[in-house]
């Protein structure tokens, strides 16, 4: 697995990385505006479409590989077709993990700078309200984790996966407010 790995990484090209980032962007323009339709939808509808993101980057891919083959004048129908499709899918996905992964941080990070510059006034009872309620939200994700989890399919693996991101990010946020609750 690890010669595979080092295979792939020593195989990705300067020009591959420049069609993932094309497919990233374009992924991530695609994919607002399907976020906006969805979230006026109730959650097992929103969910459903909201799950067809994953593929955007995988069809983009191929018709990146397609026109990069034609330019090259390469055959389309090939393995070597297929391996740079996937290649150009996978460094795209990855690079949106890792975009979402700095947000993630820079949100961190911004929270905890905002919460430092607001006054006092913020009492040990409103922390145990938020407290209380991220405790609420978690429980929820738990349990509809599972209820998903007992199921099959892809549809539910991708809704796992938000669903996870939630959970963490709520975590998070919990102990961020135990952390300032620990200061006062």
């Amino acid at each position: 697995m690890e010669e595979y790995f080092l295979y792939l990484v020593n195989n990705f090209s300067l020009e591959t990385f420049l069609m993932s980032l094309g497919v990233f962007g374009a992924t991530m323009l695609i994919k607002i505006p399907i976020k906006k339709v969805t979230s006026t939808m109730d959650e097992t509808k929103r969910q459903g479409l909201n799950s067809l993101i994953i593929l955007i980057p995988l069809v983009m891919s191929f018709l990146v590989a397609i026109g990069y083959f034609l330019i090259q004048d390469r055959p389309i129908l090939s393995y070597s077709y297929i391996t740079y499709s996937l290649s150009i899918c996978i460094m795209a996905i990855t690079i949106y993990l890792i975009y979402a992964r700095i947000g993630i941080i820079f949100k961190g990070i911004f929270s905890v700078i905002t919460s430092n510059k607001t006054s006092d006034n913020g009492t040990t009872a409103q922390y145990k309200a938020e407290l209380e309620e991220i405790t609420k939200q978690l429980t929820a994700l738990m349990a509809l984790k599972q209820k998903l989890e007992s199921n099959e399919g892809v549809q539910n693996i991708i809704a796992i996966t938000e669903t996870n991101n939630q959970i963490t990010k709520l975590q998070d946020k919990k102990q961020e407010i135990i952390a300032l609750t620990k200061r006062k």
